[in-house]
């Protein structure tokens, strides 16, 4: 499961960095979970191949960080695994130290290691180091050019010494501030009612992965769902039934959220209060501001965790429970 699932994220980041993705979203990150996650595909190769793996993480780094915690996994993740695909005897040690505002990550190891020349281009995407070193290493060059491009996103510096034949040393320095432990989100979200019926929620989203996923994480957090795909099956649902939330897409087809808020909100009541959170892509200052003022009661900027979600439907369900009483 752990090799399917790192193959699975080296696709999904070459397509993000492909298509230029350059979304980056903070948020309260457990950092020692995050770095045993990273390290585990490497952790695991070393094992299964009589190599020693050192994990040190300083006791002031963490325990909790603000960060954008699937970009920095992900750049540890292919620079431990390089380490340990191109060391054949010795091992890989991954340090880790806080230098003010900042995380140090420093991953070496004993493998054949580098030349100048290959040091200068090793960042490229899809560069390999050497056609017989790719032969048995494949994808090695993929890796390095993706945690760059996560570190970069990240405002941080990725650098590297090498020499043939001793080894090399990557270290990533990433703006990563010490933060509050995140409250339980999902007691909030399930005692978001007064009574013991669980909160009904609308998912609105045209792409069915972004659906599921919502869904997924509302029904761990023990609520009932329905989906739409587009802004007018969504206005169609509201007026049939009744939800205590809807999670609004902004971009869709046929009717997109914004139109689709404002023709709920021209309904009659109950169905024209319903709470409605903006769940999208768009996530500048003025995008928030536009889905306020079609009628949305809240913005959550995609990619979505589920204690951002959680946090957001109880701040989007206090919100509007304010915005009925001044209606009132």
């Amino acid at each position: 499961r752990t090799c399917g699932d790192a193959m699975l994220r080296l696709v999904e980041d070459v397509l993000e960095v492909s298509r230029g993705g350059d979304e980056v979203a903070l948020g309260v990150a457990d950092l020692n979970a995050l770095i045993e996650e990273a390290v585990a595909p490497a952790r695991d190769w070393a094992a299964g191949r009589g190599l020693g793996f050192d994990l040190q993480v300083a006791p002031d780094a963490g325990p909790y960080v603000l960060t954008d915690g699937r970009r920095l996994r992900q750049a540890l993740q292919h620079i431990a695994g390089n380490a340990a695909k191109f060391t054949s005897k010795g091992g890989v040690r991954v340090a880790v130290d806080r230098v003010g505002e900042r995380l140090r990550f420093v991953v070496s190891d004993t493998g054949c290691g580098m030349g100048d020349d290959l040091v200068a281009r090793i960042f490229n995407l899809f560069e390999q180091v050497d056609p017989s070193i790719s032969r048995v290493h494949e994808g090695a060059g993929i890796g390095l050019a993706l945690a760059k491009a996560h570190i970069d996103r990240l405002g941080g510096t990725i650098a590297v010494k090498s020499a043939e034949g001793h080894g090399s040393t990557f270290t990533l320095d990433v703006p990563a501030p010490v933060a509050e432990a995140p409250a339980e989100p999902a007691r909030d979200v399930a005692e978001a009612r007064d009574d013991d019926q669980p909160l009904r929620v609308l998912i609105v989203d045209d792409h069915p992965t972004n659906r599921d996923l919502l869904r997924i994480m509302l029904q761990a957090a023990g609520c009932e769902t329905q989906e739409a795909a587009d802004g007018q099956e969504a206005v169609d649902a509201v007026t049939a039934s009744t939800f205590d939330l809807v999670l609004m897409d902004v971009r869709m087809p046929i009717v997109d959220g914004l139109a689709a808020t404002r023709a709920i909100r021209a309904l009659p009541s109950p169905a024209r209060d319903v709470p409605i959170l903006a769940v999208t892509a768009e996530a500048m200052p003025e995008d928030a501001a536009r889905c306020v003022a079609a009628g949305m009661d809240g913005h959550l900027a995609k990619p979505v965790t589920h204690v951002k979600l959680y946090e957001a439907v109880e701040t989007t369900l206090v919100a509007a429970s304010e915005r009925a009483k001044v209606a009132a």
